[in-house]
């Protein structure tokens, strides 16, 4: 039995450490595996830190296995993330696993409650109307039915809980009887969110990641932000004319092209294009998969393989129990796997120039995975 956990630690803050304590705590016997966004994230941002740091800082935490959602299901809306992140979680499951996970209400019933009815047939029939008449993204659609529906539901207005929700709509289509373990987000821990706008993010998080942010930003590898490359950005949007993008569609990706035309900067980007119905996920989403040639098919599909970031010995013998029997391929070494590896290569490559100092070409293709020693 092992215990998973999807995440992104972006940063790896004491937050995800209770989490994960409590995950030890809950289930002593079981291995931590977490699967976790490689070098973008969910939001359509590069990671601040490299997936490669921050898998290392989760092992020294407590993680024994770090595995990546591949790209471009990372860095999809909420719906696609968690499909992306479960299909690897089926890659190693077995009777009795489990999934651990933040939530802001906390109350597994409230959430499979609310997920049973937004997987009905009867409540996608009618979303994809409401979608279709009145030219709604697919998020804004679905909280203005389920308040017609069912009333207002708060769990369609955090961002934790929307993801629990898709996770266990994707474990349902998925055919998986994962235990679902929800831990209440503790007001003592700062969000990620907030680390990330502070001056200086390192005393609000542990020792190990502090360790490993302090060492790349000596090397220039930190952090990566889209400001560090933002003319090619606009110089993109000002000179395509393929809006058939993936997360481009009702408008999104034509705002960012009209915003670019007038915009100095990245901010002035964002802040040109948003509206009452583009969040500013939604609009950084659309600009990365027009940069790195992402459809819209490409996230229906299904990944073939994730990427071992770091391990410890316990974590190394899931691996092992896994190529008995093996469901997903397990890339060590990219630089071998060039077939499955095309977007994600792309993803990195652009990871490579936003970062203060640009990194070499294929820098991320000959990374190994961090494994820990026993006496670390």
């Amino acid at each position: 039995m092992s215990v998973f956990l999807i995440c992104e630690f972006d940063p790896l803050h004491r937050g995800h450490v209770y989490i994960m304590n409590r995950a030890k705590e809950l289930y002593p016997d079981s291995p931590l595996v977490c699967v976790m966004s490689g070098n973008f994230v969910q939001r359509g941002a590069p990671a601040s830190a490299d997936k490669y740091a921050r898998a290392k800082a989760a092992v020294l935490c407590g993680a024994d296995l770090v595995l990546s959602i591949p790209f471009p299901f990372c860095s999809g809306s909420a719906e696609y993330f968690a499909a992306g992140a479960l299909s690897v979680v089926s890659g190693f499951y077995g009777p009795g696993d489990v999934l651990i996970f933040g939530s802001e209400c906390g109350d597994i019933g409230e959430l499979e409650k609310v997920s049973e009815r937004l997987c009905s047939e009867a409540f996608d029939r009618k979303l994809r109307d409401l979608i279709a008449a009145r030219k709604t993204p697919y998020a804004k659609a679905r909280q203005a039915l389920y308040g017609e529906l069912y009333g207002e539901c708060v769990l369609l207005q955090s961002r934790n809980d929307i993801l629990a929700l898709e996770y266990i709509k994707a474990a349902k289509k998925l055919d998986l009887s994962l235990k679902f373990t929800p831990v209440k987000r503790d007001p003592r821990f700062l969000s990620a969110s907030y680390i990330r706008q502070s001056d200086d993010p390192l005393p609000f998080l542990p020792d190990v990641m502090k360790a490993e942010l302090t060492a790349a930003s000596r090397t220039g590898a930190y952090p990566a932000k889209y400001g560090n490359f933002e003319k090619a950005l606009i110089y993109h949007l000002r000179t395509v004319s393929d809006t058939d993008t993936a997360e481009g569609g009702h408008g999104a990706i034509g705002r960012l092209k009209n915003a670019a035309d007038k915009a100095e900067n990245v901010k002035d980007l964002f802040e040109y294009a948003s509206s009452s119905v583009y969040t500013d996920a939604k609009l950084r989403r659309a600009l990365l998969f027009s940069v790195l040639r992402i459809r819209k098919e490409d996230l229906h599909k299904t990944p073939s393989y994730t990427q071992l970031l770091a391990a410890n010995k316990r974590g190394l013998s899931v691996l092992a129990a896994e190529r008995k029997d093996p469901k997903i391929r397990v890339v060590t070494k990219p630089a071998d796997h060039a077939d499955v590896f095309g977007a994600e290569r792309r993803a990195d490559e652009l990871y490579c120039m936003l970062t203060p100092k640009t990194l070499q070409k294929g820098e991320y293709m000959k990374r190994s995975p961090y494994i820990k020693e026993e006496n670390e």
